[in-house]
């Protein structure tokens, strides 16, 4: 029975035989698990025997086939989801609307395939060559192309949500893009100089004998805003913030402890400078004091008895030494007063921002404490969060084997139905031949009995042969006696009256055709009736009726009977004796031995013998 799978696009049906269920074949039912490992050589052996690949909307979810080779394969609406790939050639492959969700295609060749409308979300590309590759309408999420070669790909109308690439990445000639430049940022918009192979790197790049560049194998992503379209290609959202673990609460911690002790160090050093300070201008103070004090209580001088005046508080217009110095003191008090003043507005300034910074780090404290009680109940949530996972991957393995257990068991269940039905017919079939059998038996029985009833017959029959033969010789011999009687009769008749009375000679006679069991009427001066008829298979009766005048003999009757081709068959003589008194009839029958029924017969009529010699003798 052919499959009943319906094709979306119009094309002929398929003509692959139906499975157990009696509806799909395998390859269209998405009840037959495709992950098994002989699932590739019997679809090997299948694509063996067509003229080319063809795999039109084919459930082949899981298929494991690295290195399968489909070149210029029919792979359009085919469901490849989470299907093993590696290293195929798929050269020129229709894979239009294929489903390659989470696909691994890592190192195969897909030059000049068709992928217009696949869904490529999660696939990984890897090293895969797609030159001059269609992807027009696809759908690009989650995508890996790492180190693959997408020159002169058209991608024209495809949705691009997000992908991962590197600079290995050849997009040289790529279509149905728009440039934008280029940043170091590893989520940026998109790559038109790569696409316009201002960043292609060439094969020398990439030469083994070189130390790997891990710019160039660092993988970018990227990703577009949500609701934005491929052609305009927008700035990619900001990246998330570093999560809050251990490490960042630690880094955080140091960084706040060094910033506090390189607080309290910078207040120690104003503390000790302003100590310093504070002891020059106190010495300056007193050196400044004593000066003054030394001018102003110097005594006068006396001079024959008269007060002369102190020199030094002589009013001179021009500055003396002394002064010049007093002012240059006042001067450096004053400045160290100011310096003095900024250095005490230097230590608030300083005890405040210490202040500040103790807050802070109270306050940092207090969070960091906070933090790590919140990083314990997120570790213990996380804790039970991966019990839970544990479980559920638990959960999910084992129905996963409940699953693989029915499939089996369906499996075996639909083997062994149909072992019962193909049983069931062939104890039909063995019913039938026995019944047959049956019929034949009793048929060879009846065969048998017909066969010893024929030979029973058979051996009649050739006893009837050995005395048909015994008569034949025994009726030639009479014959051959009649005709020496007939010789004699006629020579002894020559010459006499009787020989003109003998009528018409045997070879003038009429040969008359004879119809079975019908009268031959043959009219004159006596009515005769020949009757030829079947007796047996093998006998006929021949029966001969005569009627004449009353009390007038009846003419002697001859009769030869001819076989098809008017070869004389039997000869019959017929004399009927002269009574006085008795009215002109007569009748006679024979009896013969007779393999075909005679076709035709001569009458012979001639005189009574009898009567023709007594009328002689007299």
């Amino acid at each position: 029975m052919a499959c009943t799978h319906r094709f979306r696009a119009k094309r002929d049906p398929c003509e692959l035989a139906t499975g157990p269920d009696g509806e799909l074949c395998p390859w269209h039912n998405p009840r037959v698990d495709k992950a098994a490992a002989y699932v590739a050589d019997t679809l090997a052996e299948l694509i063996r025997s067509q003229d080319h690949a063809d795999l039109e909307e084919c459930h082949l979810v899981g298929l494991m086939w690295p290195g399968a080779k489909l070149t210029k394969g029919n792979l359009r609406g085919a469901d490849l989801r989470d299907a093993n790939l590696r290293n195929a050639d798929l050269t020129k492959v229709d894979l239009r609307g294929a489903q390659l969700r989470r696909a691994d295609l890592r190192g195969a060749t897909l030059d000049n395939a068709q992928l217009d409308g696949a869904d490529l979300t999660d696939a990984n590309l890897g090293n895969v060559s797609m030159a001059g590759a269609s992807m027009q309408g696809a759908l690009i999420e989650g995508t890996v192309f790492n180190g693959a070669d997408l020159r002169k790909a058209n991608v024209s109308e495809a949705l691009i949500e997000s992908f991962y690439w590197n600079r290995l990445t050849r997009f040289s000639g790529i279509r149905g893009v728009e440039a934008k430049p280029v940043t170091d940022d590893a989520t940026q918009p998109f790559f038109a100089p790569f696409a316009m192979g201002d960043h292609d790197i060439s094969a020398s790049r990439r030469s083994s004998l070189r130390d790997s560049d891990p710019d160039l194998e660092r993988t970018r992503l990227y990703q577009a805003k949500p609701g934005a379209s491929s052609a305009t290609m927008p700035q990619p959202p900001p990246a998330p913030t570093k999560p809050l673990t251990d490490a960042v609460l630690e880094q955080e911690a140091v960084q706040t402890t060094a910033s506090l002790a390189a607080a309290r160090n910078q207040l120690l050093i104003f503390r000790k400078r302003n100590r310093q300070i504070l002891v020059l201008l106190f010495l300056s103070l007193l050196v400044a004091v004593s000066l003054a004090a030394a001018l102003v209580l110097r005594p006068p001088q006396r001079s024959n008895g008269t007060v002369t005046p102190n020199p030094d508080l002589v009013v001179d217009t021009a500055p003396t030494q002394q002064q010049q110095d007093l002012a240059f003191y006042r001067q450096e008090i004053a400045r160290l007063t100011g310096d003095v003043n900024t250095a005490e507005r230097a230590r608030d300034a300083a005890e405040r921002q210490l202040r500040s910074q103790e807050q802070r780090e109270a306050q940092s404290g207090v969070d960091h404490r906070e933090l790590s009680l919140e990083n314990a109940r997120l570790r213990a949530s996380d804790d039970d969060a991966a019990s839970l996972r544990r479980k559920l991957a638990r959960l999910q393995s084992n129905y996963n084997d409940m699953l693989a257990q029915n499939r089996r068991l369906e499996r075996t269940s639909s083997i062994l139905a149909e072992g019962l039905d193909n049983l069931q017919r062939e104890n039909e079939r063995l019913t039938e031949l026995t019944t047959q059998e049956q019929r034949d038996l009793v048929m060879i029985q009846g065969l048998e009995g017909q066969i010893k009833d024929l030979r029973t017959e058979l051996a009649n029959t050739k006893r009837q042969l050995d005395r048909t033969s015994e008569n034949k010789i025994s009726l030639e011999f009479d014959l051959r006696q009649a005709e020496s009687a007939m010789d004699a009769l006629v020579r002894r008749i020559q010459g006499t009256p009787l020989e003109a009375l003998l009528g018409t000679m045997p070879d003038e006679a009429p040969i008359l055709t004879l119809t079975p069991g019908e009268p031959l009427v043959l009219g004159g001066d006596v009515l005769l009736t020949l009757t030829v008829e079947h007796a047996t298979d093998e006998r006929i009766q021949v029966t001969v009726i005569a009627q004449g005048p009353p009390d007038q003999a009846l003419p002697d009757i001859s009769v030869i009977l001819y076989g098809p081709d008017e070869e004389p068959m039997h000869k019959l003589g017929y004399s009927f004796p002269t009574q006085p008194r008795r009215p002109g009839f007569a009748s006679a029958s024979s009896l013969l031995e007779a393999s075909i029924f005679p076709q035709a017969a001569r009458v012979l009529v001639t005189p009574n013998a009898e009567r023709e010699l007594d009328l002689a003798e007299r």
